[in-house]
């Protein structure tokens, strides 16, 4: 029913989205960072996804509609989150025999279980 604390569902749906990412193991380090206050990047130069939130208020209660849109595979025009991920194995210097990757499933379920622990 307060709608000053509304600005921060965007900000912490964006830390569970980072952490979702960054909580598999061997990526950890990855270097994804958010520019606030809705937008993911890679090295803090490449965009792989964003955050929208839009909310409305009847008179008695708060609705809140959040969007989600992270680029898990797809390479063109800019990166991807597995491109990403597939230099950073590579840096780490994992190669082929532990292949690093994220499935957009994997990310759904590791951004829910995120957020619930934060919200």
């Amino acid at each position: 029913s307060n709608g000053a604390t509304l600005p921060f569902v965007q900000y912490l749906v964006s830390l569970a989205v980072v952490k979702a990412i960054k909580n598999k193991p061997g990526l950890e380090s990855l270097p994804l960072h958010i520019k606030w206050p809705n937008d993911i990047y890679v090295n803090r130069r490449d965009k792989i996804g964003g955050i929208l939130c839009n909310a409305d208020y009847d008179g008695k209660m708060f609705t809140v509609i959040i969007g989600v849109g992270i680029n898990v595979n797809n390479s063109k025009p800019t990166t991807c989150l597995n491109d990403v991920i597939r230099a950073h194995a590579a840096d780490l210097g994992l190669g082929d025999a532990q292949p690093l990757t994220m499935t957009r499933e994997e990310l759904l379920a590791n951004f829910f279980f995120e957020f619930e622990q934060i919200r």
